[in-house]
């Protein structure tokens, strides 16, 4: 009898198993996934691949940056590009560690604020290796504190060089002027734009003989508002900033374009009650000679200076002066 209740109730005990397994196994609602403060800097954040122009500049800015310091220091340098990416300001501030040597500069000409970052280890290469420490202590740690007067003065001289190297390196794009505006060593107050605000981290990794150390610099993408448009262009081949085949293209079609050309013979200030009453069969005279030179224009600007001439019973115009510039500087005769 026990065998038999047994038999009964496994089978039954199997189907509740079973039940709960596929209970288990059928999708249910999911769980609502946790809003952070990262997951919404991650999806409001801008790529910087739709400002194509934008890692051209800085990779410029990395090669440009690399030669001024191999001539400042009279040492092997070398500057890499290894990040560029646009992240939350506030991101990039908590990024940027109290053991950084902080230094806003102004965009003059777009009149707005970015920041270059010196960590500590580059600030201590920097100061060893312009002080003549040519090896030594290339593999000691950077040392815990703030930063002495010496070792801001070399920093801001090095940023002013960087800001030079950046107006060089944005020539081809734009015309652009930087200026230190202040030194901070603290992340509290070096504000450059709202927290809430997005802009470019680019990261550059500058090794000098044994010594490695990184510079960041932040840029507001409300500093590089006025520039917008040009760093949205496409970049193709080595071609930066100009395009020759373009512009062989533009001087051939303009080369094909109509316009229309005046012979001016004479220019005269007239009452308007006079001119209302012309009527047809008037004569206005003109107080030029036969022989008096005519001015070729289109529009508003004047193009050649020609002399009248009379050929076949009719008026003629002979260029014998250019007065705009020509594309190829040829004169002709019309």
């Amino acid at each position: 009898m026990n065998s038999e209740l047994k038999s009964d109730i496994e089978p039954q005990s199997n189907k509740e198993a079973d039940a709960t397994t596929a209970s288990a196994q059928r999708p249910g609602p999911t769980a609502p996934v946790p809003i952070t403060i990262e997951a919404l800097a991650d999806q409001n954040k801008v790529s910087y691949e739709r400002l194509p122009m934008a890692e051209i500049v800085f990779d410029r800015l990395a090669r440009i940056f690399a030669n001024d310091l191999r001539n400042l220091m009279q040492a092997t340098a070398d500057v890499e590009l290894v990040a560029l990416e646009s992240v939350r300001l506030s991101v990039c501030l908590e990024q940027v560690a109290r053991q950084h040597l902080l230094i806003v500069f102004r965009a003059l000409d777009w009149d707005n604020l970015g920041l270059i970052a010196f960590d500590a280890a580059f600030v201590q290469h920097l100061v060893e290796v312009m002080l003549g420490g040519r090896h030594a202590g290339a593999h000691r740690e950077p040392k815990v504190g703030g930063f002495t007067s010496i070792e801001s003065n070399i920093a801001d001289r090095i940023a002013k060089l960087i800001l030079r190297d950046l107006t060089s390196s944005f020539a081809p794009l734009a015309e652009a002027r930087f200026k230190v505006d202040r030194i901070e060593n603290d992340p509290r107050f070096a504000t450059i734009g709202p927290v809430t605000g997005s802009g470019l981290n680019i990261v550059l990794q500058v090794r000098i003989e044994e010594r490695i150390g990184h510079v960041r610099m932040i840029l507001p993408f409300a500093t590089l508002e006025p520039i917008r448009d040009l760093l949205l262009q496409q970049f193709m081949g080595e071609k930066f900033g100009r395009d020759r085949m373009w512009e062989t293209h533009l001087a051939e079609e303009l080369r094909q374009t109509e316009m229309d050309i005046e012979a001016v013979l004479d220019e005269q200030v007239v009452q308007l009650d006079r001119i209302l009453h012309l009527n047809v069969g008037d004569t206005l005279e003109i107080s030029r000679g036969p022989d008096a030179r005519i001015v070729l224009r289109s529009g508003d600007v004047p193009l050649f200076s020609a002399t009248p001439r009379l050929t076949g019973g009719q008026m003629a115009a002979v260029i014998d002066a250019g007065l705009g510039r020509l594309a190829d500087g040829s004169m002709g005769t019309t």
